[in-house]
């Protein structure tokens, strides 16, 4: 059977899993295999009957076929292979399905037209194991030699559907018969209002509340302004609808300001008539009667404004009413007993794309996505972090705004995103209205703090808060207030809260911030607690330790704030106090350029200090040397120690002297007594991490010599730390080891860098030494995580450790040439700037000799042609892959 066509007459078949949801919650890690399974024997039995799968829906997919007996017969197929499997970890598994033929317009890939609606509406009466046919289906099989039966289960009303339906029950050897009824029922009454734009993205999101409201008596669906949570109840509302046979309600709350009336609008929802209620009777009374004996949901929209008025309110009718549920929409919880609540947070990227499509189109029927634009959208809905309302408003624009002009203006987004549908309320015709909102609800206390707070980048903890006197009142109250009412998201890492707003939220509070007048005031204060805090460390710690700089990197955003209100306002010794404090993030995260740029353009400043200058001049050094630039570093070391050679850098720029000899045999002395004044120097500056960097110098000289023994007894005699001096000690001394034949010795210092330092060096020698030791498993299974971790910050000197362990585990499994090839390419990338220090050079040099003794001269020499020819990081990526299959099961 051939592909379907792209538009016309087409047969869609859906299928979902049923209560899906409680087997997520009770068997989360089973489920993701299940759907694994699941997944794919759907897909086999779809595409070999030339269906194409264009859509998976959460646990279940969409499918399209051009013939209609081809969807059956897949459809038949796919029930049978789920049953034929076990599925006892997830407490069994039985999926629904549903088939209808009617005409669709296909769009990049996917389709849209009531035929849709009509198969989803189908297959949402349809019970697990069950197939479900449309009457359009059903009356193009009838007349064809079919092996099974399709019985007609007569009329049934679908949700938002105009006509009654005839459904019909495919039966078929293997196949379970036996059913009750469609889950249609009577026709419930409800007020939701009609949806005039599609329902995008969320589709994880309506299956689990719809859940929560099938168990629990009230579900409060919680965030901002903006991130579509009445819409999200609305979709819930509309699923549930056969649920709650006294019928479905939406309660606005939006236009009420005394909140006395709060129950009077839930009686007008619902119907119940309060006019001429005398003295005998409340408007309490008449609700309740109307509601007492019926199995009912209430969606109560917009709670936020009168929030205690509306918590009185459902927290009575909970109790009054045994069969009411409550889905209410607020931006803080009503602190109701019994409540459930349900962040909606932002729209993920690929749903805020398909929304800004939708709308796109929705406003300009030429617009089409395509690869001039794509990079341009995606921008625009990252910017706009994800906010459905501000993504509509964005995309209205597009009529007489390409999506590049968008992202050109999102700097001005509360200006740019206006001009919302005259229809919508007040609140939701701009992002500006619709943050207002939220902002005005607060009281005066949260609203300074929510402007105060706009300082920050990337999140901030509450030390800072404190420590900044943002607030006169308690910190920990006013933010969580914050939180509560989703201005404000705390997230735990590590055993620490760190606190964020979104980018646009962040935006409109510095707006009010700079409004207020305190903009530089609280800029200053951010300025200068950074800086204590990040002068509360040793200077020492701040250039060596790996835990001290795990903290610095979670600041970095607000550092560079920091750094740029200390450049704006010409306060230059708190920038080179700050910048010359952050040699560990800048060197050993792989920001290289950044710390550069910033350090130059500070040393350039006229009215600088020798000691200043000499600071900026040895923080450079030390980059330069992370960065593998051995004349500039040595010309910066040089300078650092001739303006100020007791200075805080001094002993950091002496060792960096001492290693500008490493590649010139006629200066290994020179080398060595540098490192021994380095020491000295460090010693009486009392800067231990830099006296064990100075010993890793004189390591590597002795290294380069050939004096394992030397490199040994240093390495044995020095106790272990946590730094990067310590780093350098451990580096030679694995490969002195390996190259002395003691592979147990290497994998000692190993583990000692492993432990201390997490980075591609650290896991490649552990993987080295345990391949010595004939682990093969591990030192894989390090060669893998030591690529992954270069890869996710890529550092020029850390991609030739990950392949000369590469190098290792081919010549280890018989293939020398391989190996060759691996190695060439580190030299052919980067020659002696491809290693990390002269311990990688020596590895590098040992394995190469042990494949060149391999290998006879020609194909020696096509193998290091190979490898000249490529590049490091794409050798990596093809090794990573090549060895994955290698080994896959």
């Amino acid at each position: 059977m051939g592909e379907p066509t792209i538009g016309g007459t087409l047969t869609f078949l859906f299928t979902d899993i049923e209560a899906s949801t409680r087997r997520w919650q009770q068997h989360p890690e089973a489920m993701r295999e299940a759907l694994v399974r699941h997944d794919s024997l759907i897909a086999g039995a779809v595409e070999g009957m030339g269906g194409r799968i264009f859509k998976h829906t959460g646990d279940g997919v969409c499918c399209v076929f051009s013939s209609a007996r081809a969807a059956i017969d897949a459809a038949v197929h796919a029930q049978r292979a789920i049953a034929a499997q076990v599925w006892e970890e997830v407490g069994g598994l039985r999926v629904r399905m549903a088939l209808h033929t009617g005409e669709a317009e296909e769009r990049d890939g996917d389709y849209f037209g009531q035929s849709l609606n009509r198969v989803a509406r189908v297959m949402a009466v349809a019970h697990g194991g069950q197939i479900l046919v449309s009457d359009a289906t059903a009356s193009l099989l009838r007349d064809g030699d079919l092996d099974v039966v399709l019985r007609d289960l007569g009329e049934h009303e679908l949700r938002d559907i105009a006509r009654p339906e005839r459904l019909h029950q495919v039966e078929a050897p293997g196949l379970d018969h036996d059913f009750p009824p469609p889950r249609t029922g009577e026709v419930v009454q409800h007020n939701l209002p009609a949806m005039r734009t599609s329902f995008v993205g969320r589709g994880e999101a309506v299956g689990a509340v719809v859940e929560l409201v099938r168990t629990e008596r009230l579900v409060s669906l919680v965030g901002i302004g903006g991130t579509g949570k009445t819409r999200l109840a609305l979709e819930v509302a509309q699923a549930v609808l056969g649920s709650f046979p006294g019928g479905v309600y939406f309660v606005d709350l939006s236009a009420i300001v005394d909140g006395s009336l709060v129950l009077t609008a839930v009686a007008g929802a619902i119907g119940a008539v309060v006019t001429g209620v005398g003295d005998d009777t409340s408007v309490e009374e008449i609700v309740v009667a109307a509601l007492a004996t019926r199995r009912t949901l209430l969606v109560v929209d917009n709670c936020e404004h009168l929030i205690g008025d509306a918590a009185d309110v459902v927290d009575m009718l909970l109790e009054r009413c045994p069969g009411v549920t409550v889905l209410a929409t607020t931006r803080e919880a009503l602190d109701v007993e019994g409540e459930r609540t349900w962040p909606v947070p932002s729209l993920p990227s690929t749903e805020a794309r398909e929304l800004f499509v939708a709308r796109a189109r929705a406003a300009d029927a030429r617009f089409a996505l395509d690869e001039g634009n794509l990079a341009h959208v995606e921008e625009v809905c990252r910017r706009l972090d994800g906010i459905p309302l501000a993504i509509e408003l964005a995309a209205a624009r597009v009529a007489h705004l390409a999506p590049a002009d968008l992202v050109a203006r999102l700097d001005d987004r509360f200006r740019l995103l206006t001009g919302g549908h005259r229809r919508r309320a007040q609140r939701q015709q701009t992002l500006q209205a619709a943050i207002d909102w939220s902002h005005d609800l607060l009281n005066p206390a949260e609203q300074t703090l929510l402007r105060r707070l706009s300082v920050f980048a990337g999140g901030f903890t509450l030390a800072a808060v404190d420590g900044m006197a943002l607030t006169d009142g308690d910190a920990v109250d006013l933010l969580g207030s914050l939180v509560a009412k989703s201005l404000v998201a705390a997230e735990v890492a590590a055993g620490v809260t760190r606190y964020r707003m979104l980018e646009t939220i962040r935006i409109y509070a510095a707006d009010r911030l700079f409004a207020s007048g305190e903009a530089d005031e609280m800029r200053t204060r951010h300025r200068d607690w950074f800086l204590a805090w990040i002068e509360s460390r040793p200077m020492d710690h701040l250039i060596s330790r790996v835990d001290v700089a795990l903290e610095l990197e979670a600041e970095l955003d607000n550092i560079r704030v920091a750094l740029d209100w200390s450049e704006a306002t010409r306060a230059l010794d708190e920038g080179v106090r700050i910048a010359t404090s952050l040699l560990h993030v800048w060197a050993l995260r792989g920001r290289h350029q950044e710390a550069i740029t910033r350090l130059a353009r500070l040393a350039a400043e006229p009215s600088l200090s020798d000691a200043q200058r000499a600071r900026c001049l040895g923080a450079q050094a030390f980059v330069e040397m992370a960065r593998g630039q051995s004349p500039a570093m040595s010309e910066a070391a040089r300078a650092c120690v001739a303006l100020d050679p007791e200075g805080p850098l001094a002993p950091l720029s002496l060792a960096h002297l001492a290693l500008a000899g490493i590649t010139d045999p006629g200066r290994y002395d020179e080398g060595i007594e540098g490192s021994i004044a380095a020491e000295a120097l460090a010693r009486r500056l009392d800067q231990p991490s830099i006296g064990v960097l100075a010993i890793g110098v004189r390591c590597y000289y002795w290294l380069l010599r050939d004096e394992l023994d030397k490199v040994k007894e240093a390495a044995t005699a020095t106790p272990a730390t946590p730094t990067f001096g310590d780093l350098n000690v451990r580096m030679p001394a694995v490969a002195a080891f390996l190259l002395s034949g003691d592979p147990d010795g290497a994998l000692l210092h190993a583990e000692i860098a492993v432990e201390m330092y997490s980075g591609s060096f650290a896991s490649s020698v552990m993987g080295m030494a345990a391949l010595e030791l004939g682990d093969r498993e591990t030192a894989e299974a390090y060669a893998a995580l030591a690529a992954r971790e270069h890869l996710e910050l890529p550092v020029p000197l850390a991609v030739g450790d990950c392949l000369v362990l590469y190098a290792a585990l081919a010549l280890h499994d018989g293939d020398p040439e391989r190996a060759a090839v691996l190695l060439e390419a580190v030299w052919g990338a980067l020659g002696f700037a491809a290693f990390r220090s002269p311990a990688s050079y020596a590895l590098w040099r040992w394995y190469r000799h042990r494949a060149k003794r391999q290998l006879d001269r020609e194909v020696l020499a096509r193998a290091r042609a190979l490898g000249a020819a490529m590049d490091a990081d794409t050798a990596l990526r093809e090794e990573m892959a090549r060895q994955a299959a290698t080994t896959a099961p």
